[in-house]
């Protein structure tokens, strides 16, 4: 059991030191709050960070920390998890130290606002039967909140006389908040016949199938702690950093609903568990309001630019389209940038908030879409992984919007000559690749010179794309394309890294 029994504020510190110098007291718990961790079974509330342990408040349970609603603060959580594991495995809680060595005294670490607690270990003999009657049935702990009395003052450290019974027709803890929706995994369909079709419950997990089994079940793990906004979870592997960090990435870009957390983790060891702690984004609480928006735009692009498509190949590129005649690249709000609210809602956005925008509106028209990591010219950097007719390709929209197709659909072999992707992605083949599917991939500039002499000469309103692998400079792409077109034209030469072009003629 543990009980509120004071909360303090020092004003003077949060003028001095807190970035709101009027953050006031702390807003997560109530002298007088009483919150109860059983142990079941070899299970119990310590492993859902005490979601759903409070029995006793004056406030609104479903804004109080415990609650049914919202798992314990993180610094309160830090202060106290010790003691409280130290209680639920029978030892007891500090030997030596408090007069009673089955209650512990803790403090969070909130120095401007802290929080007093006391824990105390509570022995109760469970033999006996229920006394409940039958008509009766069993209620779940979140049904146990109730109202402090009025004749009891607030700050009273009374233990409860019972621990409240959990409710065994569910396997599931009672009071978890209800999952977030979400897609389901899918298995999409790449060849055959396409029928646009827009949904929203489905997505693909390219980057759970390079995973051991231990490793896909601690991305299981987490997926459904995000879902309920747990602060974190418990996984079964050792407290390997870069693993577990690889692990929840995997599930960040196969998943393009998880947008309001932060790909970073902390991973946390205790004796005998290693828990991975999240970081949510200020998106969080209107995820619900921000996903309806989302959906807003998909079925936009899905009526203006899926619907008629007759080929992935051709809604691939429509999507593609889309956003580089519609994203600017922007880093200016460093939070909407890497998400894909902000491509899709304010038309802005860096690499990872368009590549997670892309596989959105990807998977919701029915394409196989995922998001793949690594760097670009050794800068870190994200774009997406597509399988259409059973072959994968790369697409980095990113580096396209400069109104080039420079990275649609190529392979391992095409972008690794600037792109070094995280692991191997299985794209072995360029057939889909844009220049090729248009007859525009030539060897050297050479090659290329009757292909743009002869696109240049359809006159002014031109417009085409082509590429070279080995480079050539843009004087003489713009002097072949001149000479194709004759007359005092004007004519705009836009190129990447001296391999991609496009031209107008004006």
């Amino acid at each position: 059991a543990r009980t509120v029994i004071d909360k303090r504020l020092y004003p003077e510190l949060q003028r001095e030191y807190c970035s709101d110098p009027q953050a006031g007291p702390c807003p997560c718990y109530n002298v007088g709050d009483e919150f109860v961790f059983e142990r079941d079974d070899g299970k119990d509330h310590f492993w859902h960070g005490g979601l759903g342990t409070l029995v006793r408040t004056d406030a609104d349970p479903a804004k109080t920390a415990g609650g049914p609603c919202l798992p314990h603060c993180s610094e309160a959580w830090d202060a106290i998890s010790r003691y409280i594991y130290a209680g639920l495995q029978g030892g007891s809680i500090m030997k030596g130290w408090m007069k009673d060595e089955n209650v512990m005294i803790a403090c969070c670490s909130d120095g401007t606002r802290p929080v007093v607690f006391k824990i105390e270990r509570i022995d109760v003999e469970d033999d006996a039967p229920s006394q409940k009657t039958a008509e009766e049935p069993s209620k779940p702990v979140v049904d146990a909140v109730r109202p402090a009395e009025p004749s009891k003052p607030a700050a009273s450290a009374a233990r409860p006389a019972e621990p409240p019974k959990k409710d065994s027709s569910s396997a599931r803890p009672a009071g978890l908040p209800d999952l977030f929706e979400s897609p389901a995994p899918a298995d999409f369909r790449t060849d055959g016949e396409f029928v646009p079709e827009l949904g929203f419950g489905r997505y693909w997990r390219l980057n759970y199938s390079f995973l051991s089994p231990e490793e896909q079940k601690a991305y299981v793990a987490m997926e459904d702690a995000i879902r309920r906004g747990f602060s974190s979870v418990k996984v079964d592997l050792p407290a390997d950093n870069n693993r577990l960090m690889r692990i929840a990435k995997s599930l960040i870009e196969d998943n393009w609903s998880l947008f309001y957390v932060d790909t970073s983790i902390t991973v946390v060891q205790e004796p005998g568990r290693v828990d991975v702690c999240f970081k949510y984004n200020r998106f969080k609480d209107d995820r619900a309001v921000l996903l309806e928006k989302m959906k807003g735009v998909a079925r936009e692009v899905f009526e203006t630019r899926v619907k008629g498509c007759r080929t992935r190949y051709d809604a691939e590129i429509a999507i593609h389209d889309y956003l580089v005649e519609n994203v600017v690249y922007d880093v200016s709000d460093q939070e909407l940038a890497h998400s894909p609210l902000g491509p899709l809602l304010w038309k802005k956005g860096v690499c990872e908030g368009i590549s997670e925008a892309f596989t959105f509106l990807a998977c919701s028209c029915g394409l196989k879409a995922a998001m793949a990591s690594g760097t670009l010219k050794k800068s870190n950097h994200r774009w997406n992984i597509v399988e259409l007719e059973g072959e994968r390709y790369h697409v980095d929209v990113t580096s396209d919007l400069s109104g080039l197709h420079a990275y649609f659909n190529c392979s391992d072999a095409l972008i690794s000559k600037t792109h070094t992707p995280s692991k191997k992605m299985g794209c072995g083949s360029d057939r889909l690749n844009f220049y090729k599917v248009n007859g525009c991939m030539f060897k050297t500039a050479y090659d290329a010179k009757s292909y743009i002499e002869s696109k240049s000469g359809a006159g002014r309103g031109s417009v085409f794309e082509f590429m070279t692998e080995n480079g050539v400079m843009p004087q003489e792409v713009t002097r072949m394309a001149r000479n194709g077109a004759g007359g005092s034209v004007g004519i705009t030469v836009t190129n990447l890294d001296y391999r991609f072009y496009r031209i107008i003629i004006k």
